[in-house]
């Protein structure tokens, strides 16, 4: 019980002092008892501590205090004991050892999270990403020299606890965090390593799971089933992403490109790969393995066997480390961390000096590969896209920097980028060195065409509980423009795609689904504002074919599910709908329309014009003007210098009709609607 008072009270003492000792002169441990909510007044009107905790049901407060901040209790009345009169004396065994000897609660874990927020704000920042069914915190620390900064850094992530049950992951990640927090400026390679890496560790996945003692969350799911890749039907959850812990988790995924995703188990010891829904191997299959090969050797463990899950522990259908590989292509595993689900507390120190050297390895090693910045060719502004490395699953820009990282083995590579309104581009001869990483920087043409950017949910509902599958189920496929390389949703399966902006009501077909074959297949097609739903149906098709929003009737849509007829066999390949693309066909932008707050004033007149207009733009610095129909084909562009300007548009061979105009510069797009009668 001390072990656990001794490293609360080291993380929630008010001021830190690196050096030899951590603690004030003299400052010891006290526990307070908090019988009323007027004890629990007086002690935060001491400012000696913000929050009292829970013992047994009862209020009581662990507070550090110096002799003199011990005076002012004793003068308020409040009931304490002194139950560690040298904290410099005691707690040298912690700063030796850096572990604990009993595990953590609830209430301990959120007080550690707090307390390395608060004392180390330079480095740690703790968001608070919602809450569960019970109202108990869904937490996150990100560590890096930059906290509060998104940077053009390879982000890692590790999370604990998604079963409730398997209470080491918890322990593994929080002292982790706190060992991380400690060793700033004082341990070398984690010095290096929060300098140049976006470190997130997700502390407790599930506490409603971890309070009660239970594998699932408290609406009885196993989150680590509710996943949206290759998900399993009602029989494995409610729907995708159903539970507010995995919409949490995709919440996530999606905003960041975490080069790896480890969630930590107990119930054995492996390492567990994509993929666990079939039995064949990935395409990333050389470097995961070879990933988890460096987890294995660096760690304290004699032997630590690593594999595919689906081969090596069984079928899972909507996992977490599957969906981080199918749908995003960075690495994803689940390390077992324990034979025991909940081993004595004396193995603690044991398990966490196993895990923690390699841990620190991941976080060196799986930002080496390939990493760049996509960005505008004319506005140099960051771009949301697809970077597909060699034959290896395509990974995602950070939409904000837009910087990837992907991790591959040493070599010589290829790389094609592919993104919603541009030009897809490929570069060769990128040269992958055996330690650190090859810097690709890449920009891109505009182009007036618009394609699907990822999926986001699949689901083939073929031979539940077994791994084989016929097709490949290479869900890439559908990215970008029509290449005769698709996606095969399964028979009666279906996908749900991004299109990565919203698509318009305009004249005519809006967007246009196409197949990958010559070889006509039917399928139905809903159309969302949220990737959730609720789905507006536009009917069924055969084979390639447009739809129009207004069919639904709806105005606007980003999400677009398709999902087979059910026809034809499924146990062969290609089977079910095989999509190509999905082509946005009305440019997606409304009239005046900004893509972030700005400054930047745009007046255009006489609007309606008979061809001739006034363009005054200010604030607007370099950048370009565009004119486009509504189906999105350029006629007119002119490049702007001055962060001022006032233009002539003579456009008397333009037909009559509607047009956008759109202005961008580095930071800013505006549209506006054009009316040339």
């Amino acid at each position: 019980m001390f072990a656990i008072r001794g490293i609360m009270i080291l993380l929630l003492m008010p001021v830190f002092i690196r050096g030899q000792t951590c603690w004030r002169p003299g400052e010891m441990e006290v526990k307070v008892y908090l019988h009323s909510s007027g004890n629990v007044t007086t002690l935060k009107n001491l400012k000696l501590l913000d929050e009292p905790a829970l013992e047994n049901g009862s209020a009581i407060a662990w507070i550090t205090l110096t002799p003199a901040e011990l005076e002012k209790l004793k003068a308020s009345g409040l009931e304490y004991v002194i139950t560690n009169p040298d904290l410099n004396a005691s707690g040298q065994h912690f700063r030796d050892q850096a572990v604990l000897e009993s595990y953590h609660n609830y209430d301990q874990l959120i007080a550690l999270a707090d307390s390395l927020a608060t004392n180390y704000p330079a480095i740690c920042s703790k968001i608070l990403l919602g809450t569960t069914p019970q109202n108990r915190q869904l937490g996150i620390l990100k560590i890096s020299d930059n906290v509060n900064i998104n940077e053009n850094e390879a982000e890692i992530m590790f999370d604990g606890g998604i079963h409730g049950d398997e209470i080491m992951g918890p322990e593994i990640v929080i002292r982790y965090a706190r060992d991380l927090c400690l060793g700033y400026g004082i341990d070398s390679t984690l010095t290096d390593l929060i300098n140049n890496r976006e470190i997130w560790l997700y502390y407790l996945v599930n506490p409603d799971g971890f309070f009660g003692g239970i594998r699932y969350n408290s609406n009885g799911v196993d989150i680590n089933r509710d996943a949206g890749f290759m998900w399993g039907g009602e029989g494995y959850s409610p729907a995708p992403f159903s539970q507010p812990e995995t919409k949490i988790l995709r919440s996530l995924w999606l905003t960041h490109n975490f080069s790896l995703y480890s969630n930590f188990h107990g119930g054995t010891e492996v390492i567990a790969l994509p993929w666990s829904y079939r039995t064949s191997q990935p395409s990333d299959w050389a470097q995961m393995y070879h990933l988890a090969d460096v987890y294995a050797d660096t760690s304290g463990y004699p032997y630590l066997i690593h594999g595919q899950g689906c081969n090596m522990m069984y079928q899972i259908l909507g996992s977490t480390k599957d969906y981080q590989y199918g749908i995003l292509g960075q690495v994803g595993w689940s390390m077992e961390l324990s034979e025991l689900k909940q081993p004595p507390s004396s193995q603690i120190p044991m398990y966490y000096n196993y895990n923690k050297p390699a841990i620190t390895e991941m976080i060196r090693q799986v930002g080496w590969g390939v990493e760049g910045i996509i960005s505008d060719s004319v506005t140099g502004s960051p771009i949301k896209a697809a970077i597909f490395v060699g034959s290896y699953y395509p990974v995602f820009t950070d939409p904000q920097v837009g910087d990837y990282h992907k991790y591959i083995l040493p070599g010589t590579y290829s790389i094609t980028v592919k993104a919603s309104g541009y030009e897809t581009r490929t570069i060769t001869g990128v040269t992958v060195p055996a330690q650190g990483s090859a810097v690709a920087n890449i920009q891109l043409v505009p182009a007036p065409a618009w394609y699907a950017c990822k999926a986001l949910v699949t689901n083939i509902p073929y031979l539940p509980g077994s791994g084989d599958y016929a097709d490949e189920s290479y869900v890439p496929g559908l990215i970008g423009p029509p290449d005769l390389v698709n996606y095969s949703i399964g028979r009666s399966g279906y996908v749900i795609v991004d299109m990565g902006d919203t698509v318009y009501d305009g004249t005519g077909d809006d967007f246009k689904v196409v197949e990958g074959d010559d070889t006509p297949e039917g399928y139905y097609c809903h159309v969302s504002e949220s990737m959730d739903g609720p789905w507006t149906n536009l009917g069924g098709a055969t084979g390639t074919t447009a739809f129009n929003l207004s069919d639904g009737p709806i105005s606007k849509a980003r999400y677009i599910r398709i999902t087979d007829d059910g026809d034809g066999a499924s146990d062969i390949d290609n089977a079910g709908f095989d999509l190509d693309a999905i082509e946005i066909l009305t440019p997606p932008l409304i009239p005046d329309f900004t893509v972030s707050n700005t400054t930047l004033q745009v007046q255009l007149f006489p609007n309606p014009s008979d061809g001739t207009f006034k363009l005054v733009i200010h604030q607007g610095n370099q950048g370009v003007c565009d004119l486009l129909t509504t189906r999105g084909v350029m006629i007119y562009s002119t490049i702007l210098e001055q962060p001022v300007e006032e233009r002539i548009l003579s456009l008397p061979h333009v037909p009559r009709g509607i047009y956008f105009l759109r202005i961008r510069t580095k930071n800013h797009t505006i549209i506006k609607k054009v009316i040339i009668q």
